[in-house]
């Protein structure tokens, strides 16, 4: 049987594509990359005599090339930046959890990858995007210092920075025996082709969809806060906004609106939301449980059947069956609340207890702009959280800050007079007007809002693959075989 890991992400006999995943979750390049390697080094595609190139030096790509030398192969990678893992140490206001997302499965609070007692080159554990760099480098030089080149393995060479794209360019498949030429600026005019056994691209994600897509100039300019990269101004849990703030403004329905949304009601978000419901629940009713059994049955078979119809069915079946998940975890919601049959006050102290002052009072607004008539592709955590805010704001009959237009996207934004768009923290506390319209006929007009805070979460505009693109499903995170 062929090496599923090879089979997902070969595309042709000795390149392989880690690049344009659908998800940036940091545990799946971790799986992906170190099944890739170990399945190259089984299926004897990569041994000691062998040279593999590596397009890119993150997370995904030192893990290729770690796991290659650690069975003996000789890797040299091309990285865009003066170091690897340049682009998550730009996260340093993210956190970054291998497990948190997993909800509701039993080992969401583990916070650890791999599992078991099998290793990782890379090992896992929770902390901001910064930090978890920081520890990779470490672990990098620690291998390269006291590992490489000793017993048998290879040595890992990171080029000094350079764009990877003119050897992406110059790859020239050979026959599957013979290896994978790549021409490119290697050392001299003269010397410009090297041979490679394997090449594998780990590019990354491509580019964040943050700004007027395409650009046909109605946003004036405006481009708003990478996901990643750039500091928001939506400070925690315990701090008060910024005064600067009167209204924030989310447009988007995948994963990076909805975190947007619980940090900017509440400061917290994933796990930390989770566990100041949960214990402020408890103090309010000893029956209290926002994890029962029954959810978490419901919830998984939801989760289920709408995967499977996402990786199987084509792509006109698939907003359906999203829907059709948003609303079973919808109902899982409502019932979720009504089963603690706590009073109005006692709900509205919920509420009290994890929304921020401004918004319970109204002094600030939040807006949530999402095109389609429900959220698209998301983890059941961030969904879940989301729509129990809503439910718990309709159950306690409380009227806050929050705005919720379902099926409307954005026209326009408009910077107030003598301001003129340039970067996102540049357009931090100025006024800006949003206009929007319906995506459907049936949808009414609304009226244009004011924000001084947009976060614009329109997914990515992906690298462009060779060849066939690599299965975009997440997957699943069982232990590393030995």
């Amino acid at each position: 049987m062929p090496n599923q890991a090879l089979a997902y992400h070969r595309v042709s006999p000795r390149v392989f594509d880690l690049t344009s995943l659908r998800t940036g979750n940091v545990r799946d390049q971790l799986l992906r990359a170190t099944l890739l390697a170990q399945g190259l080094l089984d299926e004897g595609i990569l041994s000691s005599a062998s040279k593999l190139l590596v397009l890119g030096g993150g997370a995904a790509g030192m893990t290729v090339a770690m796991t290659a030398a650690e069975g003996g192969v000789n890797v040299t990678v091309i990285e865009k930046d003066a170091a690897p893992f340049s682009t998550l140490l730009q996260a340093s206001f993210r956190r970054v959890d291998p497990t948190e997302y997993d909800w509701p499965h039993a080992h969401w609070t583990k916070g650890v990858f791999p599992f078991g007692m099998r290793s990782a080159v890379l090992p896992q554990t929770v902390g901001p995007g910064s930090a978890l760099a920081n520890s990779f480098m470490k672990e990098f030089q620690d291998w390269t210092a006291h590992r490489a080149g000793q017993m048998g393995r290879g040595k890992v060479t990171v080029r000094p920075p350079e764009n990877a794209d003119p050897f992406f360019a110059g790859i020239t498949d050979l026959s599957p025996k013979a290896g994978v030429d790549v021409s490119g600026p290697w050392k001299s005019a003269t010397d410009t082709t090297e041979r490679f056994a394997v090449v594998v691209r780990c590019y990354g994600f491509g580019d964040e969809l943050t700004s007027d897509f395409p650009p046909p100039g109605s946003w004036g300019g405006f481009s708003g806060h990478r996901f990643w990269f750039d500091n928001d101004n939506l400070s925690d849990g315990h701090l008060p906004l910024p005064k600067v703030l009167n209204g924030v403004l989310i447009s988007g329905g995948g994963d990076g609106a909805m975190q947007d949304v619980q940090r900017a009601l509440t400061g917290w978000f994933g796990k930390e939301l989770f566990e100041k419901l949960e214990t402020r629940g408890r103090e309010l009713s000893p029956t209290f449980d926002l994890q029962p059994e029954w959810l978490r049955a419901d919830i998984l078979a939801a989760e289920d059947k709408a995967r499977r119809a996402h990786a199987w069915k084509s792509n006109k079946g698939v907003p359906g069956e999203l829907e059709a998940w948003h609303k079973a975890i919808e109902a899982a919601v409502s019932k979720l609340v009504a089963s603690w049959k706590m009073s109005h006050s006692n709900l509205h102290a919920l509420l009290r207890a994890v929304f921020r002052p401004e918004v319970m009072a109204k002094r600030l607004h939040v807006t949530w702009v999402v095109k389609e008539a429900t959220p698209g592709y998301a983890y059941a955590l961030n969904r879940f959280l989301v729509l129990l805010l809503e439910e718990l704001v309709t159950a306690s009959r409380t009227v806050t800050g929050w705005h919720i237009h379902r099926g409307y996207e954005i026209t326009s934004i408009r910077p107030p007079n003598g301001h003129k768009c340039s970067t996102p923290g540049a357009c931090f506390g100025y006024s800006h007007t949003v206009h929007l319209k319906a995506a459907f006929p049936s949808m009414s007009p609304v009226a244009p809002k004011t924000a001084e805070l947009i976060l614009i979460r329109h997914g990515i505009s992906p690298s462009a693959a060779r060849g066939r693109a690599p299965v975009p499903e997440q997957m699943v995170p069982f232990d590393l075989p030995s």
